[in-house]
């Protein structure tokens, strides 16, 4: 419900008034609306742990791109938790499966979280911005341990994947 929602902005409010930050700022660090509820951050948890309703009310009143402290995307955030009814609200609404940079993409989760539906899916989607797979993409399909994966990027032009032993 609405408290699980804001559990995490009170635990961020909480940080910043322990770092010194008064309560205006710290309030004002997470983006609050009008009626107290944080936008950018509630789109994100609703991605997290939210269904599609959620995220078509998040919607409303928040970018469908917002990057968190983390430099993630709510689509990342929903691709990462495998939380397919979130995607689907996220994807109609055009959200941005590449945008979140290496480490934090909705592609890139996918990946490596080895979620095959969720990355064939959103890697298929437009937006790419680069002709070739980089290595890094290799390094999080492993670390997911899909063959799928692994073999889905294979098949298109890729970075030579070298594996550095120290």
């Amino acid at each position: 419900g609405g408290g699980a929602l804001l559990a995490p902005s009170i635990h961020r409010v909480g940080l910043a008034l322990g770092s010194g930050k008064s309560l205006e700022e710290a309030v004002a660090s997470l983006g609050m609306v009008a009626e107290g509820v944080p936008n950018t951050l509630s789109i994100h948890e609703a991605a997290r742990r939210g269904n599609a309703a959620d995220i078509r009310r998040f919607l409303a009143s928040s970018d469908r791109n917002a990057l968190d402290t983390t430099g993630s995307t709510p689509l990342a955030w929903a691709a990462a938790r495998d939380n397919k009814p979130a995607i689907d609200a996220l994807v109609t609404a055009g959200a941005d499966p590449w945008l979140g940079g290496w480490g934090a993409g909705a592609v890139f989760l996918a990946a490596a979280f080895g979620r095959e539906e969720t990355f064939e899916r959103l890697s298929n989607l437009p937006g790419r911005t680069w002709q070739r797979w980089p290595a890094v993409y290799f390094n999080a399909a492993l670390h997911g341990g899909s063959r799928k994966i692994i073999s889905y990027m294979l098949a298109e032009p890729h970075e030579k994947y070298r594996l550095d032993r120290q």
